[in-house]
């Protein structure tokens, strides 16, 4: 009986060394997956997203880089819309009235050109690409009808000439850009916006975005004003 006791005891303390030694192996097994598992997150997933995000910092740093030169540059292809002075034309306006503006100034009004925005590009923007080891080149180019959006633009300066005293330098510098672009429209009631979609890369290869350039008219300066934005 004694024996037999004995026996059993030894069994308890068998499958109980058994147990601590199925305990530590499956210990071992779980920390070594955890490992290998963290190890193939950070080498693959992980990994792949912080190249993701170095990859997005670095093409949005290039962007700006970009855009900056050639806004920068932008600033100098600026085309005044008519060759007769401005304070001329506002001599003209007090003393005929705005009635008469577009008949004065008709025959000396600038209207850009598809051949004004890509010397634009080629002789200032590209240029200053060059200088931040960039490379810009035109994709193609397309025109449209700018003929409802003068339209519009005229209506706005007009009501805002109504909410100004009436013979103000305000007023008067409203009332030229709204007859200055209805002479537009009269001398070229077909007229059309020309646009560009340029390609802008690093120069070493790599990151490559694409931007849209056109001609907008500014009524503050009565001047049409490059403007460059990501297509």
């Amino acid at each position: 009986m004694k024996r037999h006791h004995e026996a059993r005891r030894g069994e308890r303390g068998l499958s109980l060394l058994w147990s601590m030694v199925y305990v530590v192996i499956l210990t071992s097994l779980v920390s070594t997956a955890l490992v290998w598992s963290r190890y193939t997150l950070r080498m693959g997933g992980l990994g792949q997203i912080q190249d993701q995000r170095t990859a997005f910092q670095s093409q949005a740093s290039f962007d700006q880089a970009a855009l900056s030169a050639m806004q920068s540059a932008a600033q100098q292809a600026t085309v005044s819309l008519s060759t007769n002075p401005i304070s001329q034309l506002l001599a003209w306006l007090t003393f005929w009235g705005a009635s008469f503006v577009s008949f004065l100034t008709g025959q000396s009004l600038q209207l850009v050109t598809m051949q004004d925005l890509t010397n634009a590009l080629n002789q200032k923007v590209f240029p200053a690409l060059s200088s931040q080891q960039m490379q810009g080149s035109i994709v193609y180019t397309y025109t449209t009808s700018w003929s409802q959006q003068l339209q519009n633009q005229i209506s706005q300066l007009q009501n805002l000439a109504g909410t100004v005293q009436p013979w103000s330098s305000a007023w008067d510098s409203l009332e030229l850009a709204a007859d200055l672009l209805q002479a537009v429209l009269t001398l070229s009631p077909n007229y059309v916006q020309p646009h560009a979609v340029i390609q802008v890369q690093s120069a070493q290869g790599g990151y490559s975005m694409y931007y849209n350039a056109t001609y907008v008219f500014n009524p503050n300066t009565f001047q049409w004003v490059l403007q460059i934005t990501q297509d």
